[in-house]
């Protein structure tokens, strides 16, 4: 029979099987391409917001003094300058909270910003009105204000503004970090307004070398008209594009980019493990097939060949829906990130699903191929017997049929021994099930520990002395920020715990269907249907609790691993009685997994039952 036959013919025989691991394989596909979008994201969230806004190579930020855009023009290192900004304090009146914004007048025409130009994130870029404007985009999403709201702006006068966009830029720190919030404006609405205090002044430079940053700062810093302590640097207030980058994404931003490249990390891993755990159940269940088909002529190349290109098409297949849904999924899970870290979110390309196609092929033949090969070099004896390794008989399973005690426990330990494969690949299933439940649970039981210490405003200031006395958040935005924060977290333990749960029912399907005909055997040479009930649940429960017992720690260092990178900013431990719990449920799907074929086999007529053997 030609080989392609021969592989749509197993395909047709297993189709249960087979739809099984077509849907581990989209589950563990989807998982890793939202992986891979979270990397993109938490990698480095300063770059592609940089390379999305033309981002400056320095910046003279809030300087008091009016810098001269001319002369800046007129540096030899100098290839761009940017609009300049004049910024002012505000009172902004939203959603109850009244809180200090910095308001900045903007160009009405961005596209004509060289360097620096603000990236639309919702709606457009406001118009020369003098009642709309445009939110920085983590300013407005903290504050939960959307396209089409209106807000009341008050500085020497009032004024009651339209949010027609949210905006993202460089210059601006992720709010609420230490800084106040940023509203971008046009000429008229600055001056309807007109921000308390002394005007502040920005401007960003392109440089032909960005190499030469450090050089153009002291330069500037050091001629500059601005006295030490009336901003970060006497001179200009000039900042390299690395002070840019720590003032937009501080410490905490990157212990959490840290923390997201973790789960990132463990999501890739969980993925791989996923489809080499069931392709090794599966392999296992097969083990007799594919020894007789040596029998009658196959070569263990030939049968490595045959495996391979079988779960190749299986993972292709699986590969692809998998990418269906992950671009629904991974999308909004990098946007969500972005959100976080006031930055862009990425955009999947088609190296990216062609990575995960490769991969999931990749890691299906390697697989298949040393399992074809394995079970080319099996000695008939052994598969007559039922066995799938050694003929050399287990000492535990001579004990046991040694043994006087009950014929279901003898059974039980006799099954145990004597499939090591199939146990080996219970034991992983569970054990990697477990450390992604102990983990997960251990996330969703900490607690984020503030790191901002908010006050909250009864009310718009009557005096425009009071605005710049005002809160930059409050205790409201405080718990808003910790939120989105956790939802972020909450979605990716959810994949995580998907992993887990997938992981469990795939192995379980695969044990009953390959136990299904050994036990129909046993029940048709008079074992009695309690014997194969509890000799299946002991053997698999047992092998349940030793995975459990391997997952639980690996489980807890996970956790650990991720208290640690995220800076002490997380607290809490998983509790015992939760820890128990997921030992106690992993124990009794495997246990379930060996007792449902059990009752199956019952139904298996006597006849059929022997004529397989």
């Amino acid at each position: 029979m030609p080989q392609a036959a021969l592989v749509l013919a197993r395909l047709r025989s297993h189709l249960g099987r087979s739809l099984v691991l077509v849907t581990v394989v989209a589950v563990a596909a989807g998982i890793a391409l939202s992986a891979l979008a979270v990397l993109r994201v938490a990698d480095d969230p300063w770059a592609p917001l940089q390379a999305a806004t033309r981002g400056a190579d320095v910046e003279i930020d809030e300087a008091p003094a009016r810098p001269d855009p001319r002369a800046l023009a007129a540096m030899p290192e100098v290839t761009a300058v940017g609009s300049l900004i004049e910024s002012g304090d505000a009172a902004l009146g939203v959603h109850g909270e009244v809180l200090l914004v910095s308001l900045k007048r903007m160009p009405a025409d961005r596209e004509a910003m060289v360097v620096d130009r603000p990236l639309m994130m919702a709606g457009r870029w406001f118009a020369a009105a003098d009642d709309e404007v445009v939110f920085e985009a983590t300013l407005a999403d903290t504050l939960g204000v959307e396209v089409g709201d209106t807000v009341a702006l008050n500085g020497e006068h009032g004024r009651t503004v339209r949010v027609v966009g949210t905006a993202a830029t460089t210059m601006q720190p992720n709010y609420p970090e230490r800084l106040p919030g940023s509203i971008f404006a046009s000429g008229a609405v600055y001056d309807a307004v007109d921000p308390v205090g002394p005007p502040r002044w920005s401007i960003a430079l392109r440089l032909r070398d960005p190499s030469q940053a450090d050089a153009v700062v002291a330069r500037l810093n050091a001629s500059g008209p601005v006295p030490a302590g009336n901003c970060t640097a006497a001179g200009w207030c000039a900042r390299t594009a690395a002070d840019i980058r720590d003032n937009a994404f501080p410490s905490r931003i990157d212990e959490f980019a840290g923390v997201m490249l973790f789960f990132a990390v463990l999501m890739l891993i969980a993925a791989v493990l996923l489809i080499v755990t069931l392709l090794g159940s599966r392999l296992v269940s097969e083990a007799r097939e594919l020894t007789l088909l040596q029998v009658v002529g196959a070569t263990p190349a030939r049968l490595a060949l045959l495996i391979a290109s079988e779960h190749a098409l299986l993972a292709v297949a699986g590969a692809a829906a998998g990418i269906l849904v992950a671009r629904v999924v991974a999308p909004r899970i990098a946007e969500s990130a972005a959100t976080v870290f006031g930055s862009v979110s990425p955009r999947l390309s088609l190296g990216d699903v062609m990575v995960v196609i490769a991969a999931a092929v990749a890691v299906s033949v390697l697989v298949s191929a040393f399992g074809g090969l394995r079970a080319g070099r099996r000695s008939l004896a052994v598969v007559a017997r039922g066995g799938t390794g050694r003929i050399g008989r287990s000492r535990a399973a001579a004990l046991a049929m040694r043994s006087t005690s009950w014929a279901t426990l003898v059974l039980g330990l006799k099954d145990i021994a004597t499939r090591r494969g199939r146990a080996a690949v219970t034991v992983l299933s569970v054990a990697l099930a477990v450390t992604i439940a102990v983990a997960v649970v251990g996330l969703g039981t900490s607690e984020l520990d503030p790191a901002i210490a908010p006050t909250r405003a009864a009310g718009l200031p009557a005096d425009p002395a009071e605005i710049s006395r005002l809160p930059v958040f409050s205790p409201a935005i405080s718990q808003q920020v910790i939120g989105r924060i956790m939802t972020l977290i909450t979605a990716m333990q959810a994949l995580l715990g998907g992993v887990a749960v997938v992981t469990l029912l795939a192995a379980a399907s695969m044990s009953i269907q390959e136990r299904l005909r050994e036990l129909g055997v046993l029940h048709a040479v008079g074992c009695t249907s309690a014997q194969l009930t509890g000799a299946s649940a002991v053997s698999q429960g047992a092998l349940g609790a030793i995975g459990a017992a391997v997952g639980l720690p690996l489980g807890l260092g996970t956790y650990l691993l991720f208290k640690a990178m995220s800076g002490g900013g997380f607290t809490g431990s998983p509790p015992p009685l939760a820890l128990t719990l997921i030992a106690l449920t992993a124990i009794a799907i495997a246990a379930a997994a060996g007792a449902v074929p059990a009752l199956l086999a019952q139904r298996v007529p006597a006849n059929q039952a022997l004529a397989a053997e």
